[in-house]
């Protein structure tokens, strides 16, 4: 029996598509330190992705808790350009519950916002949209009620970032109190 769990590799591990209902928003104006990424790593794939480091944000600072409607969010990064200069784009797409008056708010205030962006991915994995020098910025935003036949009611939102690279790995503090 044991031969047959040899057989278990990439093709039979786990996948889970999507991100989490949870995501962690900053003005990248309240960054104060935003950490590079680890140096390529023959000996170690991923590092090269992977922020090395903590979002450090200023004194009464903190990221605030922007909630999606599960099964709406998802991280994609897109090659884009010309032959010869071709960089990433990253989008975040989600659905706000609601079109109550505070999600109406947020999104007129933050039409022309610079963000940074952390989506915990259904496996686990945190991704980072945006950076303190090339924040990411509200894309899109519809916000709609829904007819009474049962639409969803919500504002579906994208945020995008062109900072070149593909949205890094982040595995640093996500700092929730604004008194540190």
């Amino acid at each position: 029996m044991a031969e047959i769990l040899d057989l278990v590799k990439n093709c039979g591990a786990a996948n889970p598509p999507g991100i989490k209902t949870r995501l962690y928003v900053v003005c990248a104006c309240d960054i104060v330190t935003f950490p590079d990424r680890l140096a390529f790593n023959a000996a170690s794939a991923g590092d090269s992705v992977t922020l090395d480091g903590d979002i450090v944000l200023d004194t009464n600072k903190a990221f605030k808790i922007l909630d999606i409607i599960t099964k709406t969010g998802k991280v994609i990064d897109t090659l884009v350009g010309a032959v010869g200069s071709k960089s990433y784009e990253n989008t975040l797409d989600g659905v706000i519950a609601t079109t109550d008056a505070d999600v109406l708010e947020w999104l007129e205030q933050n039409a022309n916002g610079c963000f940074v962006v952390i989506a915990e991915e259904v496996s686990g994995q945190k991704r980072v949209i945006g950076t303190m020098d090339v924040p990411a910025y509200l894309e899109t935003a519809t916000a709609d009620t829904g007819a009474a036949s049962g639409d969803q009611r919500g504002a579906t939102i994208q945020i995008k970032a062109e900072t070149g690279l593909v949205a890094s790995v982040y595995t640093g503090a996500i700092d929730l109190d604004p008194l540190t």
